[in-house]
This record gives C-alpha cells, sequence and structure tokens, in this order.
C-alpha cells in the first residue's frame, strides 16, 4: 500500500527533488481535496472552451448551458452508480445486506467515467429529441471540451498519488513510497494520457475541426485517437476495473480504435453530412485518502507491491458490453 502523501520523485528527471504537497488542501469536514479542486479548474476550462466555440456548430448558448447544467450531476450520478455495481461487494454490511450510507459516500471515493459517459449520453439525446438541434454537431463539440477537462483532470490523480502503473525504470518513472518505508519505481499513467490528450485536442482542434465535412467527424477521431491511448495506458495500470476476467478500461479502447477506423470509410448512419444549406444548423466548413476516481483512495488505497510486477490482462472483447464502442463520446471531465 502507497504511503498518505507519500513524497513524489521522478528520479530520471528531476534526481533527488521530491514534490510533498498534501493531497488535501483545505481540512474542513471531510476534507476538501486537490483531486476536486483540479476537476472543476477542468470543467471551468473545458465549458469556456465550448462557449467560445458553439456558433460553429450551431449551438446555442442556452441549450450548451442546459446541457452542462444537467450533465454534471447526471454524469456524477451515473459514475457513482456504475462503481458500485462492478464494486457491490464493498458495500454490504457483514450480513450481506446492502449499506445504502456507504453508497451515496461519494466522498471516500469510487466514480467510473463510464457510467457518467453513459448517463450523459443519454441526457444528451434526450435533449436533442426536445430542443431540436443536432446531436453529432452537439458531440463534435462537446468532444474537445472533454479533452480538456481530461488534461487537466488527470493530474487530480497525480495529487492523490493514484492511476500510476506497473514498475518500470523508463526515464519518466514515478518514486513513491509504500507504507513500509519500501520504495518503489512506476509508471506515470496520469502523465502518459494527459499529455496524449493535448496531442489528440491539438488534432481536433488545429486539423480536424477546420475542415470538418460532416457533423460527427470529431467525435470519431476521438473514438479513435483516446481509443488506442487508453487501450495502451489501460494495459499498463494495476486498479482497472474488471467484469469477469475482463478489464473494462481496455474494452472501450478497442471499440473507440475499431470505430474510429470502420467510420473512416464512408459517413456512417446517423451522421450528418454538411450542405451549404445546412451550414448555420450544424458543421461550418473550415469527449480517493484523497477521493480517487476510481478506488477509495486509488492505488493508494491498497495496492500489493507484487501487484505492481504484473501488467493486467488485456481482452479483446468487443462483445461483451458493444453499447460502450458507442457511447464514450459526450462528458465533461474524467475518472
Amino acid at each position: 500500500m502507497i504511503m498518505t502523501d507519500s513524497p513524489i520523485r521522478f528520479p530520471g528527471l528531476f534526481g533527488d527533488w521530491a514534490f510533498t504537497a498534501s493531497s488535501k488542501a483545505i481540512n474542513i469536514g471531510h476534507g476538501i481535496y486537490w483531486y476536486g479542486i483540479i476537476i472543476a479548474c477542468g470543467l471551468l476550462l473545458a465549458v469556456a472552451f465550448c462557449l467560445r466555440q458553439r456558433k460553429h456548430y450551431g449551438i446555442s448558448e442556452d441549450d450548451l448551458m442546459d446541457c452542462i447544467l444537467c450533465g454534471i450531476p447526471c454524469g456524477i450520478i451515473g459514475a457513482r452508480l456504475y462503481y458500485v455495481i462492478f464494486y457491490l461487494d464493498l458495500f454490504r454490511d457483514a450480513d450481506g445486506k446492502f449499506n445504502w450510507g456507504k453508497a451515496v459516500a461519494i466522498w471516500d471515493g469510487g466514480l467510473a467515467i463510464y457510467g457518467a459517459v453513459i448517463a450523459v449520453v443519454i441526457l444528451a439525446v434526450i435533449m436533442a429529441k426536445r430542443k431540436g438541434f443536432k446531436l453529432c454537431a452537439l458531440t463534435d463539440l462537446v468532444v474537445m471540451g472533454l479533452l480538456i477537462g481530461q488534461i487537466v483532470g488527470r493530474w487530480g490523480n497525480f495529487m492523490n498519488r493514484e492511476a500510476f502503473g506497473t514498475e518500470t525504470t523508463v526515464f519518466c518513472r514515478m518514486q513513491l513510497t509504500l507504507k513500509t518505508g519500501e520504495l518503489i519505481e512506476v509508471h506515470p499513467t496520469f502523465l502518459y494520457e494527459s499529455l496524449w490528450n493535448l496531442v489528440g485536442l491539438l488534432l481536433i482542434v488545429l486539423i480536424v475541426a477546420k475542415h470538418r465535412r460532416f457533423d460527427g467527424e470529431n467525435t470519431l477521431c476521438y473514438f479513435l485517437w483516446y481509443g488506442l491511448g487508453r487501450f495502451w495506458i489501460e494495459g499498463l495500470r494495476t486498479d482497472s476495473l474488471y467484469l469477469f476476467d475482463w478489464t473494462i478500461g481496455t474494452h472501450p479502447g478497442v471499440s473507440g480504435a475499431v470505430g474510429g477506423d470502420g467510420a473512416g470509410i464512408g459517413v456512417p448512419a446517423g451522421v450528418e453530412p454538411v450542405g451549404e444549406a445546412s451550414q448555420a444548423g450544424g458543421a461550418v466548413r473550415q469527449h480517493c485518502g484523497g477521493t480517487g476516481s476510481r478506488q477509495g483512495g486509488g492505488n493508494a488505497g491498497g495496492i500489493n507491491k507484487n501487484a505492481l510486477r504484473v501488467i493486467p490482462q488485456s481482452v479483446f472483447c468487443s462483445t461483451v458490453c458493444p453499447w460502450q464502442s458507442v457511447l464514450p463520446c459526450v462528458i465533461i471531465g474524467e475518472r
């Protein structure tokens, strides 16, 4: 197990210099953690970006704000519900009865982005039908905000000393301290994903969005880019969600990559081509000590040192949850 607020070092980059800030920013009540503050900053940046870009996608400010204000609570509820379902035994008392108090204690950590994605996509479909805007135009806008939220939000994992990978000797390795006082050097997978998403955002904003030919093109590129990166990174992590023997985190990555490649063949059903007459309404030619994102305290909550040496099993399981191949596209913020 990782020591609470373990010193963080990057010996291959900065030598013996250590980052020693606490994961808790303000000690009030259950505590205000840097994780939450950083996630909130990512959310605000994502919202500001989407508000500036909305006119290019035919989305009004009122419609976008309605989606955001409804989507945030729905996403949190969906993320918590998904986590509770996959870790149901953690929320049972000794007599086997379900403990509702533990289930709602979100401050103890335990969120999964897939649940947030499912909830927000369902909401987006409903809002698009009720308000009359184009769903694919909205997702093209939101995936850029999603990437911003993911880029910033992963540094909340850094503050929590979580979301790291197996032991390694790579130059950018991260050094943490176990409760036994022993030092371990692991893959900083939070950093890998943050940088991967930054490159993806630049590609979409500077290249794809400027030459967008149909509503949904940004979204499909997000599927491909994030899917490829997540499939690689998830194989390095030690805290993946599992369904039987399958690593849940790798499945959306595979399906996202496959979906992105397949979409390049032609315009898929439900994706709206850009026409001169539709430019105004759609595309215009030119996404737990501290509160962990997946488990209470993340890796810090209880990772066996031996487990750090074993790369989690990754299985191509596109038939397990086929809905995940089309859902990971709308969410502000990351698990």
